[in-house]
C-alpha cells in the first residue's frame, strides 16, 4: 500500500507575486495558508495560485478604474460606450 500523505515539510514555499494589489496579496496568502494547514497543496498547485493571484489583482484594478471613471466612456464622435474595464471585471 502506498502512503499518499503530502509531506509539506520538504516542499518549497510558494512565492507570492510582488507586482499585485495588496488585497490580492492578503487573499492569496490566506488561500495558501489554509491549503497548507490542511495539507492539500503541492508544488504542482503553485502555478494555479499564481494565476489566481494575478487574475484577482487584475479584477481589483479594473473594478477600481470603473468605480473612478464610471461604467461608460465617450467615443470620439461623442457617443457613449461601455468602459473597456467592464469586460475585464465581467470576464475575471
Amino acid at each position: 500500500m502506498t502512503d499518499n500523505t503530502l509531506n509539506t515539510d520538504t516542499m518549497k514555499e510558494f512565492t507570492i507575486p510582488t507586482d499585485i494589489e495588496s488585497e490580492a496579496v492578503d487573499f492569496i496568502s490566506s488561500v495558501y495558508n489554509t491549503l497548507k494547514e490542511n495539507q492539500i497543496i503541492g508544488e504542482v498547485d503553485y502555478a494555479a495560485l499564481d494565476i489566481l493571484a494575478r487574475t484577482y489583482s487584475l479584477y481589483i484594478k479594473a473594478s477600481r478604474q470603473v468605480e473612478k471613471e464610471g461604467i461608460t466612456i465617450s467615443t470620439e464622435s461623442g457617443s457613449l460606450k461601455p468602459h473597456p474595464a467592464i469586460r475585464i471585471v465581467s470576464d475575471t
